[in-house]
């Protein structure tokens, strides 16, 4: 997910071969070097195929719906790779 200043943050899930195991995220520039070493945002934070991050100002947001509790839930990933979550009821 671009930036919009030749950076951009890579999302991804980790999985074994049958049960995922967490959500990873590293910073790129635009010729796949490195700028923030990849590292865990979290087990319980997931990334659903129909719903890709957008840019939201200066981060990377995602929405995803929490059926235990009836709610959706905003992501924001900073390129520091700080997360914050706030629940939308």
């Amino acid at each position: 997910m671009s930036l919009g200043d030749g950076r951009f943050i890579a999302l991804w899930e980790k999985w074994s071969l049958t049960a995922f195991s967490g959500t990873w995220a590293a910073v790129i520039d635009e010729y796949g070097n490195v700028l923030k070493a990849p590292r865990s945002i979290g087990a319980g934070v997931r990334l659903h195929r129909q719903d890709s991050p957008i840019r939201f100002g200066s981060k990377a947001a995602w929405i995803i719906g929490e059926a235990s509790v009836p709610k959706l839930v905003l992501y924001t990933l900073d390129a520091d790779l700080l997360l914050t979550r706030v629940e939308i009821r």
